[in-house]
Formats: structure tokens, C-alpha cells, sequence
């Protein structure tokens, strides 16, 4: 059995998700509430549980904790809700080998070394809950990877890959408008038909094609030697390169 500290609230209080993803289980066969905080207990990604104790009786156990959920009250003046405490201390294995973190709840083996469970990350002291969208981020990891988030770096915010690509895309999109621009007043054809491919790519969403495609411009751009055109390719393909 794994050590932890949980604190309960008083009767009539129950648990609210951010996202109903976060529920683990819900239980109705559960005879008293330290079976259900024993079932948490024993779950490296059970954070919080709540337990009603009146007819019918109900374990439910979720992964989320008070960064990401909150307490409601409940429309059962018997259930109670229990959070295990987490603090830095708990985490001194991580990242270490194995046999360090065995006897641990709060950390997994991944690979032989001590890592957050899933649907979490390390915030450089502890395991947190991932964010949802529109919170912010510094790494992917920091975001909820299986509702498809990924940490948007200009903004650092968790967003849908939809919205990643439509933010990133219309800001490389208005980056070669201004080269194309730029290709045409020089008469360069060449680099002018180059832009207008680019100009395409940055419509349609690879943003791997268009660093591959800006460093082939930038390099046109610096053999002409036309300044303006090999400034304003710089920043597109730093713009292509951090989405």
C-alpha cells in the first residue's frame, strides 16, 4: 500500500472536472469512504475522489486536482470529497533510475527511469495536471497531448492543432505577401515565382515544407543580393521554423 495525505472536506461537497475526460471510474459498489479513498490511494493517476454514502452509494475517482477542477456542492448532503496533497518532496526520484521511485504512487517506470504519470508533466519541481486550451504552456508536454493540444509558442498557450495551424499559417501567409510583393518591385522572376509557391504552402498547412521552401528563398534571395528580399526572408523562415 502507497503512503499519501488526503484531506477531506465536510459532507455535501463533491468534485467538478474541467473536462469530463478526467473522470477515471465510478464505482457503486463501494461500502464506505475509505475503500474509495483507498481505491484513489492506490491509482498513480488518481488525484481526487469524491464518496456518497447514502442509497445509492458512489466512488467516483478523477485524475484532475484543484488546478484543473473544482469543489460544488452536491445535491447529496452525504458525499464528501477527497484531494491527496502534492508537494516537491515527492518527487525527489524523478528522472532517476528505476529502483528509486518503486515504492512510489507518484511516479512510474518509463524507459528505467523515475517519470510523471500519464496526462501530466514536470514543471521542473513536481508532476502537474496538463492544461486545457487557452491556458498557458512552454512545452507540448504541458498540454492535454490526448485532446490533441500542443503548446503554441508565440502565444506559449495550449491549442487545438486547427487553431495552431490557422494562427501560424495567417502570419506566414501575411509574412510572404509582403516578399512577394517585395520579389515583384525588384523584377526578380525568380524569386517572385518562388514566393508565390511559398505564399501557397503557407496557405495550406505544412510548415516543414515552408522552412524547407524559405531557406531555398533566402538563399536566392542573398545570391541576388537583394537586401530587403534576404531581410524579409529571414524573418519568414524563422516564422515557418517555430510553428
Amino acid at each position: 500500500m502507497f503512503d499519501s495525505h488526503i484531506e477531506l472536506t465536510n459532507p455535501g461537497i463533491e468534485f467538478q472536472p474541467a473536462n469530463e475526460i478526467e473522470l477515471l471510474s465510478t464505482d457503486i459498489n463501494v461500502k464506505s469512504l475509505m475503500i474509495c479513498a483507498s481505491w484513489c490511494n492506490q491509482n498513480p493517476q488518481c488525484r481526487t475522489f469524491d464518496y456518497q454514502s447514502s442509497s445509492p452509494l458512489r466512488c467516483r475517482l478523477f485524475e484532475g486536482g484543484s488546478s484543473t477542477g473544482t469543489q460544488v456542492n452536491s445535491s447529496s448532503p452525504t458525499s464528501r470529497l477527497g484531494a491527496i496533497s502534492y508537494y516537491p518532496e515527492l518527487y525527489s526520484a524523478y528522472n532517476q533510475s528505476c529502483n528509486r521511485c518503486q515504492q512510489s504512487r507518484y511516479l512510474l517506470c518509463v524507459n528505467d527511469r523515475c517519470q510523471c504519470p500519464p496526462n501530466t508533466f514536470w514543471n521542473s519541481s513536481m508532476c502537474s495536471n496538463q492544461h486545457y486550451s487557452g491556458l498557458t504552456c512552454q512545452a507540448d508536454d504541458w498540454c492535454r497531448q490526448d485532446l490533441n493540444l500542443t503548446c503554441f509558442l508565440p502565444t506559449n498557450t495550449c491549442v487545438g492543432e486547427a487553431a495552431a495551424t490557422s494562427t501560424g499559417t495567417t502570419e506566414l501567409a501575411a509574412t510572404t505577401t509582403n516578399i512577394l510583393a517585395a520579389a515583384t518591385s525588384t523584377g526578380t522572376t525568380e524569386l517572385a515565382a518562388t514566393t508565390t509557391n511559398i505564399l501557397a504552402a503557407a496557405t495550406s498547412t505544412g510548415t516543414t515544407k515552408l522552412a524547407a521552401t524559405t531557406t531555398n528563398i533566402l538563399a536566392a534571395a542573398t545570391s541576388t543580393g537583394t537586401t530587403k528580399l534576404a531581410a524579409t526572408t529571414t524573418n519568414i523562415l524563422a516564422a515557418a521554423t517555430s510553428t
